[in-house]
């Protein structure tokens, strides 16, 4: 088994580049590639109290992956008893005895275990054959969600390679989209993923058919403005998508979120979005 470890928290641009030096070596030595990453992710659990927004789910995590030709994706529970392991704790429990790890890609800067003590050298001097990865300079995934925060769509694609998306399973909401003459399929957001708000020009995958679609993402402050939510309009759909899980592929801000005075002013607003979406062909 040949395999690397870390976050992987995007998977931008960088880690693609990674990845596929991963599965280069793993295709070349014969053995499968592995990924090993970690749930909760460490800085979420060692400092809850400091937000940290996330850019994928590790759902959307592992599934792309696999589509980059990795073999295994390995979740690691990160608890306190994990957090505590040695470095040699580590080695021996998970890379030898649990995983049979061959030979372990990394970073110069890679560290592991406890206080992050264990590094590379740990690593060659207990017998491991380690490669390093050659990074792609200028990518992290910081970047990322500064560029999300900002609305800059343009440079998250630039950054990640693809238009940024979230998946989510649709939940039955107050239907109040329906009674507007425009239904939306709801999905409950986590308060980590909390990096867009306003609306969007967007393309939604359902049971592998892709949709134009007119995406509110935010607390909706017409109606309530407490919840967090996702509600997206598919142009040219009919069916019942209730419980079904989706992809919503964020294409271009329209507007930012806004409070109307009453009903039917939300509805004209929705009708010029889908409208303004409907015109613009070229750029979805």
């Amino acid at each position: 088994m040949i395999a690397t470890i870390g976050n992987f928290d995007g998977l931008h641009l960088g880690h693609q580049s990674l990845i596929l030096q991963l599965v280069t070596k793993a295709r070349a030595l014969q053995l499968p590639a592995m990924v090993i990453t970690f749930e909760p992710l460490p800085q979420v659990f060692l400092r809850p109290h400091i937000p940290f927004l996330r850019l994928m789910t590790l759902r959307q995590k592992v599934d792309l992956l696999k589509s980059w030709g990795v073999d295994k994706v390995i979740c690691l529970r990160f608890n306190r008893a994990f957090s505590q392991l040695s470095p040699q704790e580590f080695i021996e429990q998970y890379l030898v005895k649990t995983f049979n790890i061959h030979t372990l890609m990394g970073g110069e800067d890679f560290r592991f275990g406890h206080q992050q003590q264990g590094d590379i050298t740990l690593l060659k001097n207990t017998g491991f054959e380690v490669s390093i990865f050659e990074k792609l300079p200028g990518f992290s995934s910081t970047q990322v969600r500064q560029a999300l925060m900002n609305d800059d769509l343009s440079t998250v694609k630039a950054l990640l390679g693809r238009n940024y998306s979230m998946q989510a399973r649709v939940v039955k909401g107050l239907q109040r989209g329906r009674l507007l003459g425009f239904p939306t399929a709801n999905c409950k957001m986590h308060r980590t993923q909390e990096l867009l708000k306003g609306v969007f020009a967007t393309c939604t995958q359902v049971d592998g058919k892709i949709y134009r679609s007119v995406t509110n993402i935010g607390t909706r402050p017409t109606v309530d403005g407490k919840n967090y939510v996702a509600e997206t309009h598919l142009l040219d759909f009919t069916g019942n998508l209730y419980g079904k899980r989706i992809s919503i592929e964020f294409l271009h801000k329209i507007r930012d979120e806004k409070r109307f005075e009453n009903v039917e002013q939300l509805r004209q607003q929705i009708a010029l979005d889908i409208k303004r979406v409907v015109n613009d062909k070229n750029r979805l």
